[in-house]
Parts: C-alpha cells; structure tokens; sequence
C-alpha cells in the first residue's frame, strides 16, 4: 500500500511538475545492469527536495551505488539553491524490522531528525445547527 501510495504521487508530479521530479539509476559501465535508483521531488519555492522512493539490486546491495545516487541528490540540491533535503520517515522501536536497514543507511548521512509525536485525534459526532 506504502508503495503504490508512493508510486501516485511521483505519477502527479511528473504529470503536473516534470521539471521539478528526478529520476536517477546507477548502471554498470561494463554490461549496463541496473545496480539501484532514487527518485526525488524537487519543491524550489520552499526550498526543499524529498526522498520519494529508492532501491538496490541483489548486485546493488554489495557496492555502494546508494552512496552514490544521494552523493548526486546533494550535489543537484546545492546547485539549484535547495537548502533542505528531507530522507523522509526513519525507523524508531515499534516500527517494521523492515524498515531498519535502509534507516541506517539515511542516517550516515549526517542528517537531523525531528520528531513527530503520534497524532490524537478525536472524532465526534455533531449536528449542524443553521
């Protein structure tokens, strides 16, 4: 559901945006197999680019492609003038044992977390005077 959820919104971005979506795969020169990619979306009014959606092949796993594609994401940042780059969500305890791996990954990065505490919502049910 997270993926296809994350899917949608690069496919109204590329439709609405284009210029502002970078889609980015790291190949090898000697054959052209595909080791990983990243896509990012670009907001330049608020000066923020975000980590949408990122992966590694089997292949990709044993280099260190993924350094490489957010080494390129930073650089393209710096040049267009975007001062803040946002990794998106990091594993915290309770979170999927999944996620944890490529948490450790964005966090090499030196980057600065910031907390969000859980929502509270509360629903009622209410009549509408008019």
């Amino acid at each position: 559901l997270l993926r296809m959820g994350m899917m949608r919104v690069v496919r109204y971005h590329l439709h609405r945006q284009p210029d502002d979506v970078a889609c980015m795969l790291v190949r090898l020169k000697m054959d052209g197999s595909v080791l990983g990619g990243l896509v990012t979306i670009d907001y330049p009014d608020v000066h923020q680019s975000i980590h949408v959606v990122s992966f590694l092949t089997r292949d990709g796993k044993r280099t260190s492609a993924g350094v490489g594609l957010i080494d390129d994401w930073y650089q393209r940042c710096l040049a267009k003038g975007i001062r803040y780059v946002n990794f998106g969500i990091v594993w915290k305890k309770g979170d999927p044992k999944s996620w944890q791996g490529y948490s450790n990954f964005k966090k090499q990065f030196a980057i600065h977390q910031v907390y969000y505490p859980r929502w509270r919502v509360r629903f009622v049910k209410a009549k509408l005077r008019l």
